[in-house]
């Protein structure tokens, strides 16, 4: 399949305005990396495409596609906090997936809910519920089909996903 010409042309635009961008706003760029994923437990190959859900106290939530310490080793992924604590960030794995027939690998953006509930979408595997829970949140399916391709989800006005 060639790639549109949309494609090409942005694709030419962005190589165009890397080329010219100057080295001293690279340099001073305000970007930070909060955490390096290992592929072990703290999960890995993180849902590059996806935004990171944010709830009222700034905490921050996502979810990778493999690590943690289920599936045989290579892990079926994580949802992980990432809080601040002294200026620094903190990443917490708050659900460990074991089983990829009735919780998929995590592939989409999470959604917070003002209870501080996470909701999100699973390869092969259901749309899900993560409620929070001690030694780990409570994983609940909400609807068997999952969702088609790595779609985020989203709240309406009456707080309906």
């Amino acid at each position: 399949m060639k790639p549109s010409s949309f494609v090409l042309t942005a694709a030419a635009l962005l190589s165009l305005a890397l080329a010219v961008t100057p080295a001293a706003a690279v340099a001073d760029s305000k970007f930070k990396i909060l955490h390096n994923f290992t592929d072990g437990t703290d999960g890995g190959n993180p849902i590059i495409f996806a935004a990171l859900a944010i709830d009222n106290t700034g905490n921050l939530y996502g979810a990778t596609y493999y690590g943690g310490t289920g599936c045989g080793g290579e892990g079926c992924g994580v949802v992980f906090q990432m809080s601040r604590s002294a200026g620094h960030w903190n990443e917490r794995v708050l659900f460990d997936a074991t089983d990829p027939r009735t919780q998929g690998y995590f592939d989409s953006p999470l959604i917070v809910d003002s209870e501080v509930d996470l909701y999100g979408c699973a390869a092969d595997g259901p749309m899900f519920e993560l409620m929070p829970g001690a030694p780990q949140w409570t994983y609940n399916p909400i609807w068997p089909s999952g969702c088609a391709g790595p779609v985020g989800l989203t709240f309406d006005g009456a707080s309906n996903i």
